[in-house]
């Protein structure tokens, strides 16, 4: 407490606003800000590119469903992927994108063991293709590499 009212009293307490206004701080503050921006977009676009990958994958096994019930064929691939994304570690999917799979997979068994009609196979696929693109297109905004803006949202 003595130490601030000594830099009152002489008058050096508002020092450091002659150093805002210097050529130095400014740069410090501009470099700071790019390093921080180049940051944030390295670190965001990698978390979004990774995100929409995985939608990607989905979006693909939906579209196979979908051609696939639409000319009565058999889906035993859905299998190997339901298997595939829930057993190896080194494959990065967020954990709606393991529900994701595995419910596409209940479906599909639940259409296989005629618990629901074609129709509703049918339009539980398509459905849910309609909510991954939209999600895949969500993730290719441009507002989405700002930490402030996704907080917000």
């Amino acid at each position: 407490m003595f130490s601030i009212s000594n830099f009152i009293i002489e008058g050096t307490f508002f020092g450091w606003i002659n150093n805002i206004r210097s050529f130095e701080f400014l740069e410090k503050c501009t470099m700071f800000f790019a390093i921080y921006q180049v940051g944030v977009f390295a670190v965001l676009t990698l978390s979004d590119s990774s995100r929409k990958d995985s939608i990607l994958s989905i979006i693909k096994i939906v579209k196979l469903a979908i051609v696939r019930a639409e000319y009565d064929m058999k889906f035993d691939d859905i299998e190997k992927v339901r298997n595939e994304f829930s057993n190896d570690p080194s494959i990065f999917f967020t954990k709606g994108s393991k529900q994701d799979i595995e419910e596409i997979y209940m479906s599909y068994m639940a259409y296989l063991n005629r618990t629901i009609s074609k129709n509703e196979y049918q339009h539980y696929l398509k459905n849910k293709l309609v909510n991954l693109e939209h999600s895949y297109e969500f993730h290719e905004l441009a507002w989405r590499l700002s930490f402030i803006l996704r907080i917000k949202k």
